[in-house]
């Protein structure tokens, strides 16, 4: 008489996802990584060396949310969701938070960038910019903007004008290594 002994047949392990992070210019990064199911609750949180791998996620869709509500934003991947016996790939490109010697300022300063526009919202191509203590005279790009640097711990005066407009004076302080955006809206004479 033969016996028969129930087989226990285990499914293979697989991963149901990998993360490759890089910079943009291509190289693996540091970067937090969440996994957020359907009802908005993080799954899984980790840091990511420029690799991750999350094996075991929950049924139905996810979003893999890579960043930090700071600074340069999140990188959002929708819709993930498990799939028996197949693993899924995504490059992922997150510039983390630059700083400023990740972007090389010399000397150490803050980032400021001023947009210049009429009233109606022109934007004033023609208009230029002086900083206090500096003989320069800036002058917009196409698009009215200026790119200039005010170095940590100072405060400086900009002064802003453009042919027909009445010159408009912006003070500015950097406290360390910020970024800052300031709309710049000039008074017809």
């Amino acid at each position: 008489m033969a016996v028969m002994l129930p087989l226990r047949l285990a499914a293979a392990d697989f991963c149901a996802v990998y993360l490759n992070i890089i910079d943009s210019h291509g190289k693996p990064t540091d970067a937090p990584v969440e996994l957020i199911d359907q009802d908005g609750h993080v799954e899984t949180s980790l840091i990511a060396h420029g690799k991750a791998s999350i094996c075991d996620i929950g049924f139905g869709p996810h979003t893999i949310r890579i960043g930090t509500d700071k600074c340069s934003g999140y990188v959002t991947i929708h819709g993930v969701s498990l799939v028996h016996g197949f693993s899924r790939t995504f490059t992922a490109v997150w510039d983390g938070c630059p700083t400023g010697v990740d972007m090389m300022t010399l000397p150490p300063s803050c980032q400021v960038a001023f947009r210049v526009t009429s009233p109606d919202g022109k934007k004033l191509i023609e208009a230029e910019a002086t900083k206090e203590g500096d003989a320069t005279k800036y002058h917009a790009d196409s698009y009215g903007r200026f790119f200039l640097a005010v170095r940590n711990g100072a405060a400086k005066n900009f002064t802003f004008s453009a042919p027909g407009y009445v010159d408009t004076v912006v003070h500015l302080s950097c406290k360390r290594y910020e970024n800052i955006e300031k709309s710049v809206q000039l008074t017809p004479k």
